[in-house]
Order: C-alpha cells, then structure tokens, then sequence
C-alpha cells in the first residue's frame, strides 16, 4: 500500500519540515501546493524540506514545475 500525498495544498509559516517519515514503505509526493504564510512568526529553519530515514520505495518529486511553491500575499 502507498501513502500518496498528490495534489494537495498545504500550508506553513515557517521553513520547517514538510514531511518526515521513518519505517515507511511506498510514499509518493508529487503535484502540491505549499503556501508560505505570514500568520504567525517562523520558529524553524530546516536544510531540507523532507527527511526520510530507514524506508523503501520512496517517490519524492521535487521538481518545482510539479510541486508550486507560493506565497500567500
């Protein structure tokens, strides 16, 4: 089974993670939305937007012209 994380939006004020997973087998993520907010301060800076540790059949795409990055105005 896949947990699939495809054309969705969601929504952050801080530059923290956007998904961490450990011991997952099949997750895709692939054509969202993520709006940067200005709701609240950001508390969290992170190197990388995903962190996946000790997992198989791992499908991330982070290609920009599929994942939209944005921010809210």
């Amino acid at each position: 089974m896949e947990n699939k994380f495809k054309q969705q939006e969601h929504r952050t004020f801080d530059e923290g993670l956007l998904l961490q997973a450990y011991c997952v087998d099949g997750l895709a993520w692939k054509g969202n939305k993520i709006e940067k907010t200005t709701d609240y301060p950001a508390t969290r800076v992170s190197s990388s937007l995903f962190k996946v540790e000790s997992s198989d059949n791992i499908n991330i795409d982070q290609d920009t012209s599929n994942n939209k990055f944005v921010y809210a105005k």
